[in-house]
């Protein structure tokens, strides 16, 4: 076409006999009509579809989620999380289902691939307490005037004692009678005359209601996320019940959170899923605070304050190590006592106590723990019975005994020996599972029920310091359980040398 072009140019001038100049302008002229030619034909090519697709308009693959009401909610609420800063986020990764309602989705639905958002009644949803604690008045206003009920769950603040702090730890957002657009101004005049707390929240009566309940994910200082529950005595509760992060408090490791879309609405997703974790109970403070006021106070003196770090250091590791090998353990003995009894470690005590299930011990352990300053020095018992270790920490100079328990049908025990004369104890407890909890700002596990743990170990006088005491005859639960053979002391207790220090 180009080429054309030149030549009925060139043949023009040649007939007309112009001057130099003006066929050279000609020339140029005629160069950049050409160019303009064909562009416009290139264009006009990737812009026309191809004849058998031509006959309809082309859709978008969520052009028609919004005839569910359920996907107006959702994509309302998140809208207005962005519109006012607090991200909202999903509680499951894109490989899972966030739809918590297992209704089945329409035929049609279906065909357009709305996966999470276009059925069911009850959605949950998660967001960080540094944003919303900001932002929850901007919120719940922009809310309440699109026409929902939004209602918040408040329990007060667990590591305050003196002073009376609440938290906001649940979002409740419901909307009652889903409207189109066409109708929203009526229903943002009606929705400004309900009120939006909690002591006023009202169960649904129909079915019908969709609810919104987004979890606020608080900050604790060993990096993981904590949320309470809703109590039980609590309006919301009937309404969230059987949903997860409702019945009890958790504990979630920190997870990466990005943009992302999910059934044609823009949202924040997790790279994994969240899980509703074993329960998590804090430490009782007012316990604690009435422990101190009977028995002089806190210890603050240097040798307890350094005491306090020398555990905490030595805790951190056992915790870094035995998670490279999967050993879960328990705050046992003196130093579950502190715990519970004073949210604090005994300063008068000389040691670190943990348990840990026979069935989860690896012999890698002693290897691991080897490696890392952690000396053996007593091996009392095997792994079929009685079976206990003993380490010193070589940089803190502590000790560390991990106590091994065992699980009967009706009760559980772990095994004590005296060295000097081979005589064997059992201590005895009442099954117990694991809690999560927060000790010198560790996120550890504790027996739970802990109550019943430190009543077998240390009777109903638990709550009074005793400076004296004998591992074999003051706790309540010790029994004798026979000696071992003279011939396998060498093999059934093994005390090393202390490593230099």
């Amino acid at each position: 076409m180009l080429l054309s072009f030149l030549r009925f140019a060139e043949w023009l001038c040649a007939l007309t006999f112009v001057r130099s100049r003006l066929r050279a302008l000609l020339y140029v002229t005629l160069i950049v009509c050409a160019f303009a030619i064909q562009i416009a034909l290139i264009i006009q090519l990737l812009n026309d579809p191809p004849a058998s697709q031509s006959q309809e308009p082309i859709k978008t693959k969520w052009s028609d989620f919004s005839v569910s009401p359920t996907w107006r909610a959702i994509r309302d609420v998140i809208d207005t999380g962005r519109l006012v800063r607090l991200p909202v986020f999903a509680l499951q990764a894109e490989s899972s289902s966030t739809r918590l309602d297992s209704a089945a989705a329409s035929a049609e639905l279906n065909k357009l691939g709305c996966m999470h958002f276009c059925t069911g009644t009850r959605f949950q949803f998660g967001t960080i307490a540094t944003f919303s604690n900001r932002r929850e008045p901007q919120f719940i206003e922009q809310l309440t005037a699109k026409g929902f009920e939004v209602d918040t769950v408040r329990v007060p603040n667990p590591n305050m004692v003196e002073l009376i702090v609440e938290l906001t730890t649940h979002f409740v957002i419901r909307c009652t009678n889903p409207v189109s657009p066409n109708k929203a101004n009526n229903a943002r005049t009606s929705a400004s005359r309900r009120e939006t707390s909690s002591s006023s929240t009202r169960v649904p009566s129909s079915h019908s209601e969709i609810v919104i309940h987004i979890v606020v994910f608080h900050d604790r200082p060993d990096h993981f996320w904590w949320h309470a529950p809703v109590p039980a005595s609590h309006p919301l509760r009937r309404l969230l019940e059987g949903l997860p992060f409702v019945s009890v408090a958790g504990a979630h490791s920190k997870i990466e959170i990005a943009e992302g879309i999910r059934d044609g609405i823009q949202l924040l997703l997790p790279a994994q899923s969240f899980q509703a974790s074993v329960e998590f109970i804090d430490c009782n403070r007012t316990r604690a605070e009435e422990f101190f006021e009977k028995n002089g106070g806190r210890d603050s003196s240097p040798n307890s304050e350094l005491f306090r770090i020398r555990v905490r250091k030595l805790l951190l590791k056992v915790k870094m190590l035995l998670a490279k090998h999967s050993i879960p353990f328990w705050l046992s003995s003196g130093t579950c006592l502190g715990w519970f009894r004073q949210c604090d470690v005994i300063p008068y005590t000389t040691d670190v106590d943990i348990g840990v299930f026979i069935e989860d011990f690896r012999p890698a352990m002693i290897d691991e723990f080897s490696t890392h300053d952690l000396a053996l020095t007593h091996v009392f018992g095997h792994p079929g019975d009685s079976y206990e270790l003993s380490f010193l920490d070589v940089a803190e100079q502590l000790k560390l005994d991990v106590f091994f328990f065992y699980r009967e049908s009706n009760y559980t025990w772990n095994g004590g020996t005296q060295a000097r004369t081979g005589h064997k104890y059992k201590y005895v407890f009442s099954p117990f599972s694991m809690c999560l909890t927060e000790f010198l700002d560790l996120l550890v596990q504790v027996p739970c029920p802990t109550l019943p743990y430190i009543l077998a170990n240390y009777g109903g006088d638990w709550r009074r310091p005793v400076r004296h005491w004998d591992w074999k005859r003051s706790p309540p639960n010790v029994r004798e359980n026979g000696v071992w053979p003279m011939e396998q002391w060498s093999r059934l207790i093994q005390l090393f040398p202390l490593p230099p220090y």
